[in-house]
């Protein structure tokens, strides 16, 4: 399936032809361009990353949720060390993911 990028808002339209109006900001089918194959095939290719990188964000999420808990109930040293740990590490791994996210977005593998 073709794909079509909007010049003024970056929305992806899926389909044979550009919509008659961007559907995102409302700009006509004349500012839409068609994206070329091989761009596009890395559009579907990454969607699967894209998919697993924004469920890898949420579980570290929770995970960070669960150490901040653990952290305010300070059972004892070694139990708030262990939290501290996690807590710090989700926060790094976290920055990691969108990081990655960001990048595919600027190199277009996000659509």
């Amino acid at each position: 399936m073709r794909k079509f990028r909007c010049k003024s808002c970056l929305y992806i339209h899926r389909g044979e032809d550009a919509p008659k109006f961007c559907p995102k900001c409302g700009a006509p089918s004349e500012q839409f361009e068609l994206i070329p194959e091989n761009l596009s095939t890395l559009i579907d290719r990454s969607g699967y990353t894209n998919e697993l990188l924004m469920k890898t964000y949420n579980i570290i999420n929770d995970l960070h949720d669960a150490s901040i808990k653990g952290i305010n109930d300070n059972l004892d040293s070694s139990c708030l060390y262990i939290f501290r740990q996690i807590s710090e590490f989700s926060q790094i791994i976290k920055a990691m993911i969108l990081a990655e996210i960001n990048t595919h977005i600027e190199k277009g593998k996000w659509g």
